[in-house]
């Protein structure tokens, strides 16, 4: 998964010329049933459901699914999110600033991004 993941971290930098303030947890998990089981996740995770990354403790959480390039796709659109709940935290704030942000705008910046990598 790293070796997927140092790419991403290379081109998203780049692209969104930040760089992230602490290290950028993954959880995985070998299959889409354990992946809707989650503890890390609160609430119930849907079906359609190909990762989530928590804007509180910013860890991206995803299942081990489909093919390689599947994986790798999603791997950088919820990487892509930890940027941006990175980049609107206060530091020593409560709430994330992500919880402001309206999550069609969230998603849509998250689509439009990994299509430009």
């Amino acid at each position: 998964m790293g070796r997927l993941a140092e790419p991403w971290y290379t081109r998203e930098t780049g692209l969104l010329n930040h760089v992230l303030t602490t290290r950028q947890p993954i959880i995985l998990y070998a299959s889409h049933t354990d992946f809707e089981q989650s503890p890390v996740v609160p609430g119930l995770i849907q079906e359609g459901t190909r990762g989530v990354t928590l804007s509180l403790g910013r860890k991206v959480v995803l299942p081990l699914t489909g093919t390689l390039a599947d994986t790798d796709h999603v791997l950088g659109h919820e990487l892509i999110h930890a940027y941006q709940f990175d980049m609107v935290t206060t530091r020593g704030s409560p709430e994330p600033g992500a919880a402001r942000l309206p999550l069609w705008f969230v998603e849509g910046i998250g689509r439009v991004l990994v299509a430009r990598t």
